[in-house]
């Protein structure tokens, strides 16, 4: 490349341009000609740079090679990357190295040939390699990347572990050495065919796949093929799983299944029979090589077998697992033409031949037998619930009428079982609930929701009423069908009694706090209006505002005795409603000051509650600031805007934040050694409130007071 001299300008001010670093060097190693990205670099200056050897940006192991690499250039001076094929690090002032990408191109200038280098800081790149290099060795599964020629470029040590070889003699070979002699002819041809039509595929699906190891031995895989673009070309990464264990396990569940006590035939979507354990050849009483690739059909008889087909086709359009015929009886045929009852849960599973249902089968015979024991059980039973004395345990139909009646009905209700059974169950209730049609609906929504339960009022045969808990059960049999009722009746007559007791002593627990509260807060308003009284009896100014703000002090606290006093919840205030009201209150207290500046009440619309122990100190705290705001930061009929703002702190704790537009804190105010009395009382209740007071640092005045408020359910 040839430089004139009258072109130099436009020359250097392309290398200036240039996006990457530029180190120009002439044939006696010194440095020529730096761009601004090479100072960023190098973190020199282009003048402490230039004249300088070239050795002083490398690092002090590559310092004396280097002379006779550049000599060598310069004797064959042509394009190329510098060091193609290793690793080539920069030094940085500071002595830091880095790695690098190097481009020379020879030029010819005036004053002689020089070497135009291109650097680029390949930091990030090698960083990512490294991240790629971490992953791959990292995975679980052996992974061999090949390049286009079919040559191994990478492997894991889970790779080389897999196939007893270290990743040296594995690199650089051909990939084919890791098959079977008798796949290696034909593995070319799909290598080929992959990087032809590059995608990310199961390698060999549908069929067995096996590798060899080192040592010469065979096992099964399944590979994953996924096509890489890197620097060197296009690659391919194999992901390759050793499924001997797999394999192992499928023996395993051959095994299983043959082990297992009932009788077991896994069909095909066709309804042929692929598989069938020792159990089902002993209960078919037939031979599996005999069943094996029949119709699944012979094994049942001759007038189920017609309709089975469609049965079959409905599991197989929706497999799940699910018991075959519930509901009914179910019958199998054996060999000798024989019926037995049975009972068979299906099963969908997934087989590299499709779809299969394995079909788990038990001779219920036995069982039938137990099904009478288990009736002859039931009088038993009867004899059990007639033993209950405490509870009226009985039974309905459909309808409501009492099938039966036990002797704890008996003593609850008054009733004999000739005297009840087959009659309504209106008589237990009162007219005024017959009327209103009340037993019927307890039926109906035992029905609808399975059961009803609930605490009603009942009458004995004498006609005297009770309290009782009952539990309406609606029963359904095998199939679904509604068969009644079971209804269990409880005396709470005693316990309703007591309950009417609590009530009544919190009913009046309530109405003396209310008359407390409401006393309380007729007491403040008289105090208050003690110092309003005073406060007309005096001229002196001082003493004016002093009564002025003790009177707000009241007033702030007989506020919340008011809203106790309305709501009724004596252990808790909501905030948002006492600042809206105070900050009014408030307005009204300090005028004329309070007339030229506005109180804005703002909050995130999620209720915040305060106990009384700490509500009467946050709204002294408030009056103080915002009567200290009316006070002193809208002089000279300054107008403004004092606003209340209740927020979230993201972590659990509620901000009030009190802040004015008006002139601001003094120059050099410090907060923490202010002898304003109001000021310090302020600090004062903020540690009784157990929050955190801070000032804003804002143009504004504004101070903000974090605290943990009280939850919904009256916790802190």
């Amino acid at each position: 490349m040839k430089q004139h001299h009258n072109n130099e300008p436009i020359y250097r001010a392309l290398v200036e341009a240039a996006p990457i670093a530029m180190v120009m060097v002439d044939n006696r190693g010194h440095i020529v000609l730096v761009n601004n990205q090479a100072e960023r670099m190098f973190g020199a200056v282009r003048t402490d740079l230039a004249g300088q050897p070239v050795e002083v940006l490398l690092p002090e192991r590559f310092r004396a090679g280097h002379p006779a690499s550049r000599h060598d250039f310069f004797a064959h001076p042509k394009a190329r990357a510098m060091g193609a094929g290793r690793d080539l690090y920069a030094r940085r002032r500071d002595g830091s190295e880095f790695p690098v990408e190097i481009g020379l191109n020879p030029i010819e200038t005036a004053e002689g040939p020089m070497v135009l280098a291109a650097i680029v800081d390949i930091s990030e790149r090698k960083r990512l390699e490294n991240r790629f290099q971490q992953v791959v060795e990292s995975v679980p599964n052996g992974i061999v990347m090949v390049n286009r020629s079919g040559l191994i470029e990478l492997v894991n040590p889970q790779a080389e572990r897999m196939f007893g070889a270290v990743r040296t003699d594995l690199v650089g070979q051909p990939v084919e050495m890791l098959l079977p002699e008798r796949f290696r002819a034909e593995h070319p041809a799909s290598r080929h065919e992959f990087f032809a039509h590059p995608k990310a595929r199961a390698m060999g699906a549908g069929r067995d796949l096996y590798a060899r190891r080192r040592d010469g031995s065979e096992f099964p895989v399944e590979i994953g093929l996924n096509p890489i673009e890197t620097a060197e070309g296009p690659m391919v990464l194999a992901a390759i799983v050793d499924i001997s264990e797999r394999k192992r396990l499928e023996n395993r569940f051959q095994q299983v299944v043959e082990s297992v006590p009932n009788g077991i035939v896994m069909v095909n979507r066709n309804g042929l029979i692929e598989l069938v354990n020792a159990q089902a050849e002993r209960m078919f009483g037939i031979l599996r090589a005999e069943l094996i690739g029949q119709p699944v059909e012979v094994l049942l008889p001759e007038r189920f077998r017609a309709d089975h087909p469609v049965s079959r086709h409905d599991f197989f359009a929706h497999p799940k697992a699910r018991a075959m015929g519930a509901g009914r009886d179910l019958y199998a045929r054996r060999r000798d033409g024989s019926e037995f009852p049975v009972e068979i849960g299906l099963n969908p599973i997934e087989t590299a031949e499709g779809p299969m249902v394995l079909a788990a089968i038990v001779d219920i015979t036995e069982r039938k037998h137990a099904e009478q024991a288990l009736r002859e059980s039931e009088e038993s039973f009867r004899l059990l619930v007639d033993g209950v004395k405490e509870y009226a345990i009985y039974m309905l139909d459909v309808d409501g009428h009492v099938m039966s009646w036990n002797v704890g009905a008996q003593n609850i209700k008054g009733y004999s079982a000739d005297e009840v059974l087959g009659r309504s169950p209106d008589i237990f209730y009162t007219e005024d609930e017959v009327r209103s049609g009340l037993p019927g609906k307890h039926l109906r929504l035992a029905r609808d929701q399975g059961y009803f339960e609930g605490d009603v009022l009942q009458v004995r045969k004498d006609g005297s009423t009770f309290w009782a808990n009952i539990l309406l059960t609606a029963l359904y049999d095998e199939t679904g069908l509604h068969q009644g009722y079971s209804k269990v009746t409880r005396d709470i007559t005693e316990h309703k009694r007591t309950q009417e007791t609590i009530s009544r002593a919190l009913d009046e627990k309530t109405t003396l706090l209310n008359e407390v509260h409401h006393r309380v807060k007729n007491n403040l308003q008289v105090i208050s209006s003690l110092f309003n009284l005073q406060a007309l009896h005096t001229s002196d100014p001082d003493v004016k505002q002093v009564l002025a703000e003790s009177q707000g002090r009241v007033r702030a606290m007989a506020l919340i005795h008011q809203l106790l006093y309305e709501c009724n919840d004596f252990t808790r205030i909501h905030l948002d409603d006492y600042l809206e009201r105070l900050g009014q209150l408030l307005i009204t207290l300090n005028a004329p000051a309070s007339s030229r500046a506005s109180v804005r009440t703002e909050s995130e619309g999620f209720p915040v509650y305060l106990d009384l122990h700490r509500a009467i100190p946050c709204g002294l705290l408030v009056t103080e600031l915002i009567t200290n705001a009316f006070k002193h930061a809208f002089p000279d009929g300054r107008s403004g805007e004092v606003r209340i703002t209740l927020s979230w702190d993201g972590q659990g704790d509620a901000c009030l934040s009190i802040r004015d537009n008006g002139v601001g804190l003094p120059e050099g105010f410090c907060f923490e050694q202010t002898r304003s009395l109001g000021l310090k009382l302020v600090q004062r209740l903020a540690g009784q409130i157990e929050g955190q007071l801070e000032r804003g640092r804002s143009k504004d005045t504004c101070f903000m007071l974090y605290f943990t408020p009280m939850m919904e359910d009256n916790k802190t």
